[in-house]
C-alpha cells in the first residue's frame, strides 16, 4: 500500500468505527482532542453558489477528501472515493470533495469530477481559506467531522 492509499485506510477505517456508533449514546461523546471546523465561506459549488458546512446536515458523520485538481480523473484516489460511496451510500454520513483553488475555475472543478465520475458532493475552496482552517499541509487530505462538527480525524 503506497503512502497515498494510507490516507483511504484510514478513513475507511474511521467509518467503520464511528458509524455504527451515530445512534448510540457514545456517539455523543467527543474525541480527546476533539477540534472544532469553522466555515470561512470559501466554499463554491458547479454552479459558483456559496455552500456552508451547515447545510451539511446534523447527526451525521461527514467524511471530507480534499482532492488535488490536477490529479488524473483515472487516478486510483478518485476509483477509492467512488466505492466509498457505494459502500456507506445507505449511511447517516456525508461525503465532501472539496477541491483547493489551484484549478482555473469552478466550470474545469465540475468538468474534472465528471470525468472522475465522482458521486461526492463536490465544492471548491475559493482562495484555500477551508482548507488552511482545517490546517491541512498535504494533498489528498482526509479528514472525518463528528456530527457536532468537530474535526476527528485528519491525515
Amino acid at each position: 500500500m503506497n503512502s497515498r492509499h494510507f490516507g483511504w485506510f484510514f478513513l475507511a477505517i474511521g467509518l467503520v468505527w464511528f458509524i455504527p456508533m451515530v445512534d448510540s449514546p457514545l456517539a455523543a461523546e467527543p474525541s480527546s482532542d476533539p477540534k472544532p471546523i469553522t466555515d470561512p465561506g470559501s466554499l463554491r459549488d458547479r454552479y459558483g453558489r456559496k455552500r456552508s458546512t451547515a447545510e451539511w446536515g446534523k447527526d451525521r458523520l461527514t467524511a471530507i477528501a480534499i482532492v488535488d485538481p490536477l490529479a488524473s480523473p483515472s487516478d486510483d484516489l478518485f476509483k477509492e472515493m467512488n466505492l466509498l460511496e457505494q459502500k456507506y451510500r445507505q449511511q447517516p454520513i456525508n461525503l465532501v470533495a472539496i477541491y483547493e483553488d489551484a484549478q482555473p475555475d469552478t466550470l474545469a472543478m465540475s468538468q474534472h469530477a465528471m470525468d472522475a465520475n465522482l458521486a461526492w458532493l463536490t465544492l471548491r475552496d475559493l482562495e484555500g481559506e477551508f482548507t488552511t482552517a482545517l490546517g491541512v499541509k498535504t494533498i489528498p487530505c482526509f479528514i472525518l467531522v463528528d456530527k457536532d462538527k468537530n474535526m476527528i480525524y485528519r491525515g
